[in-house]
């Protein structure tokens, strides 16, 4: 449903510098326009047309930032803001055999958390 909407404009970042450069832009812009809207679309996965993407206004596409960096023990996890779940997934098993329902519930509210 989010490819819906016309897109005037999407900038697809491969790093933080990138994302921090692109919304001094537009938050600069805002004072100077009417409205300088812009979202910041994650894996793009939600099917709510406007929930990651805005009409008129630019989409900052994360899917490029997509890396998942685990450590050894498979207790600590870096996640990229266009990463999907299925490919977390995979990367944790990799190193771990198993993930319990609990620490993958906590592993969403963390995700969930970190977005507000």
């Amino acid at each position: 449903m989010e490819a819906r909407l016309e897109l005037p404009c999407i900038l697809t970042p491969i790093n933080a510098d990138d994302v921090v450069s692109a919304v001094k832009i537009l938050g600069s812009l805002r004072n100077k326009f009417l409205e300088a809207k812009f979202v910041i679309r994650g894996g793009g996965h939600s099917p709510n047309v406007g929930a990651a993407n805005v009409a008129n206004g630019v989409t900052i596409d994360m899917r490029r930032m997509k890396s998942i960096v685990v450590n050894d023990e498979g207790a600590v996890a870096g996640i990229g803001a266009g990463a999907i779940w299925s490919d977390v997934y995979a990367a944790l098993l990799t190193k771990t055999s198993q993930l319990s329902e609990v620490e993958l519930r906590a592993l969403a509210l963390a995700l969930a958390l970190a977005a507000w």
